[in-house]
This record gives C-alpha cells, structure tokens and sequence, in this order.
C-alpha cells in the first residue's frame, strides 16, 4: 500500500496528469454541464431561453432550453410541438430527398441560394459543394464535375420527372436548402411529383451517394433524416414519466456523463502510463528501480493500479456536481434521485475502458521505450467511436471499447441490452487482465537483461 501511495503521489505531480484533469473539465463543461444547468434552470422557471458563450454573435456554444428538448420538464399541453422522430415515410423520404438533392445542386451550381444560411452561408455552400463524411469520420464538401452535375440533374429528372429549377419552383415558398438533413417540419410531400417507386428511389439515392463519395444523407442507412413525424403529448408524456418513476434521473444522467467522459479516456488516458513510464528513461531512473530489491509483480502493479486510480479519480470527483445538482433539483419537486446513481455507472461503464487504456500504455512502453502506445490508442479509439452509433441499442451493444448513449432517458433501451453491456466490459476487464500480466512478463525478463530498452530480444 505505501508503494501504491508514492506511485499515486508520482503521477500527480505529473504535467500530463494536470493537462488530463483540465481537458476532463473543459469536456465536461462544454459538452455536459452547461446543458445540465441549462435543463435545470429551465424546468425550474418554466419558461424557454436560449444560451449562448461567449456571446450572442459568436456562438462558441451555443443551447436552446425549451419544455420540448428538456427531459426535466414536464410537457407543456399547449405547446405546438413535442419534437420529431425521423422515420422512412416512402412518400415523404423521396419528396424530401429530392428537393434537398436540389438544393444542393443548385447551390453546388451557383445560381441559387435559399434562405436560412445568410451571406456567410451562401459563400460557403457555392464554394464548397455536396456534404458528407469521410471513412475516418471528417466532413467534407464535394464540387462535382460537369458530367458528375448531369449525373445528378438526371436523376433528379428520373425521379420527379422536372427539372432542378422545376423542382425549386415548386419548394422555394418552404424554403428547403441543401444540407444533409431537412428541416424536422419540412414536407414536399405532394408538391413534387415522384414518378419512379421507393425500389428504384434507393437504387437511384446509392448513386447519388457513389457519385458524391460516400458518407452522404443520401447513403441508404441515412435516409430516414428525410422523414419524421411529430411525437404526441401523449407519448412525450409517457416518456417523462417512466424517466422520473422508474428510471430515475440520475440512472439518465449518469449514462449521458458516462458516455463523454468515456471518450476522454479513451483518446487521451493513454497518455498518463506512457508519460510516467518514460519519464524513468528520460531521467536515468530505469536502471536503478530494475536493480531494487522488489518483485517485478509488486512494482508494476503498482504503478499500473496507481495509473488507472488517478485517472478515474477525477472523473468520480466531477461526477460529484450533476449527481449534486440533481438530487438538489429532485428533493425540491419530492423526485426521488439517488446521490450515489453516478458512481456504479462509472465503475460499470468506465472502469474496463480505463483498466484497458492503462493497460495499452504500460505494454508498448514497456516493449519499445517510445510513446508509440499514444499513437495505437489514439488509432483505436477514434476508430471505435466513429464505428459506434451515439444513440440507440448499437452504442450499447457487440465488442467497442466505448459504450456510446449520447442521450437522456432511453432507460428501457438500456434494460433489455443490459446483458450485452454486462458481457462487453467483463471481456474488456479479463483484456485488461491479460494485458497487465504480460507487462510483468516483459518487465520480468528486462530485467534479466533477456530484452533491451528497445525491445529486442537478446536470447
């Protein structure tokens, strides 16, 4: 336990560790709390604002709290709308698909531009062209070839039987704009004729989608963004009351806190063992601590629990505030939250992915003396988190190292995908294991002189 203290003591004192505790809050505040205070503040005065920092004009971060999006705030019967779910509606995803393909045609062109970009909007848009995401998850605008824009003026032809400006003429009063997904309330329905069925309308959107580069609105898995209903009182309602009876709102926003802290350990946690590990080399201390009179298992294990505590000690140290806010919030209106409802969730959701970060730091700096376990992380992660849906069963579900539910509420979602989570981070936990053994192994034989610093095997 005294070792364990001065390895913890060790990795405090470290610049990385401090840089990793302010990215933590920095994170937290920017994608977490300022809407947590924001919900709060808005179910508390019933009334809508929009928050903006640092100013109105230029929108750093920028949130509207209304009844609508507020999980914390009961429906108001009187508003006009409760939010939209998006869902394939054949008639209306291939009217919609259509006028925002010509739109977008028409900006990439250059001889419209419709209302709701603004100067800077339109400059951006003649300029830049057709929006989709690369495989490594960056966006990016196409410009087309001319024999590429007769490819697209074609298809709009096939399927509505008019021509782009045709199409505009009848749409330009709702005001659709190119962009990769329509307006919620936007509906061409009915004012653009489709003339081809919904069978060719997807063989028609995957050559849209080849055309452009893949990764676009019109790829097959996006199309439901051309279609939504209103959701009901009644079911918003629904909604609301499962989240404060059975739920609970700490159960929620433990899982929403989870999810984005999850990402900050993942990218950058690798950071704190492989920083620690090559600071011994930078300052001659390697040899020294292999010739102490201690098991090989004693001081990795040591460094490497002390490594994985001071990573997660401040993210349970933060969690302390929303769990804080929360349960200040639910005794004033008699909800009952559970102070402590953050904390399983970090040892459940963040424990395993921690364990393992730490576990990947440790083993190629101990194998090659450089920092190249930042780089395999970093690959790793960010492949995992844009190979994994945000929302839904599938952030929750099969072998990602992160577990991604970028929302709040969806408790009933959780429930029956519970088993999957449960399964996911014991397989991550016995890695982490395995992984943490073979650094013994390695550091063992280092220190036999059977492995130099570099890695190389010498017998």
């Amino acid at each position: 336990m005294r070792i364990f203290r001065k390895e913890c003591s060790a990795v405090c004192k470290s610049v990385v560790w401090l840089l990793f505790v302010l990215l933590t809050i920095i994170f937290y505040f920017m994608n977490y709390g300022f809407d947590l205070m924001g919900n709060i503040r808005q179910a508390e005065t019933g009334k809508d604002f929009d928050f903006s920092f640092p100013s109105e004009k230029i929108h750093v971060f920028y949130a509207s709290y209304t009844t609508e999006n507020n999980p914390l705030a009961p429906p108001d019967e009187n508003r006009e709308t409760f939010g939209y779910e998006n869902l394939i509606v054949p008639d209306m995803t291939m009217a919609n698909a259509a006028a925002t393909l010509t739109g977008e045609y028409l900006v990439e062109r250059g001889d419209y531009f419709f209302a709701g970009y603004g100067d800077f909007g339109q400059y951006l848009y003649e300029r830049l062209g057709y929006m989709r995401y690369t495989k490594l998850g960056f966006l990016k605008y196409e410009l087309l070839s001319d024999s590429e824009r007769n490819e697209i003026a074609a298809i709009i032809k096939d399927m509505t039987g008019l021509t782009p400006e045709e199409v505009y003429e009848r749409v330009r009063d709702i005001g659709v704009s190119g962009s990769f997904a329509v307006r919620s309330d936007f509906d061409a329905t009915g004012k653009i004729p489709i003339v081809i069925s919904y069978e060719d309308f997807l063989v028609k959107m995957k050559t849209v989608d080849d055309i452009i580069g893949g990764g676009s609105g019109y790829a097959e898995d996006k199309l439901e963004s051309f279609a939504s209903r209103p959701i009901t009182y009644e079911e918003k309602l629904q909604e609301y009351k499962y989240l404060m009876d059975q739920d609970g709102i700490g159960n929620a926003y433990a899982r929403y806190y989870c999810d984005y802290m999850g990402i900050v350990v993942a990218l950058f946690g690798a950071f704190i063992p492989v920083t620690y590990l090559m600071r011994d080399r930078r300052g001659g201390l390697a040899q020294t601590i292999m010739a102490k009179r201690i098991s090989s298992s004693r001081l990795i294990l040591s460094r490497y629990f002390a490594s994985a505590a001071m990573m997660i000690l401040p993210i349970i140290l933060l969690s302390v505030l929303p769990a804080t806010q929360l349960a200040v919030f639910g005794s004033a209106r008699g909800i009952e939250t559970q102070p402590l409802a953050f904390l399983p969730h970090v040892a459940l959701w963040l424990l395993p992915t921690v364990f393992v970060v730490t576990g990947v730091g440790f083993l190629f700096a101990l194998l090659t003396d450089t920092p190249i376990a930042i780089l395999i992380q970093g690959v790793w992660s960010y492949a995992t988190l844009i190979a994994t849906p945000m929302t839904g069963s599938g952030g929750i579900r099969g072998a990602g190292l992160l577990l991604r539910f970028n929302e709040v509420g969806g408790g009933e979602i959780v429930r029956e995908a519970f088993a999957s989570i449960f399964l996911n981070r014991v397989a991550y936990m016995v890695l982490s294991a395995a992984l943490v053994s073979l650094c013994v192994l390695i550091y063992h034989h280092k220190r036999r002189g059977q492995i130099d610093l570099r890695g190389r095997f010498k017998r």
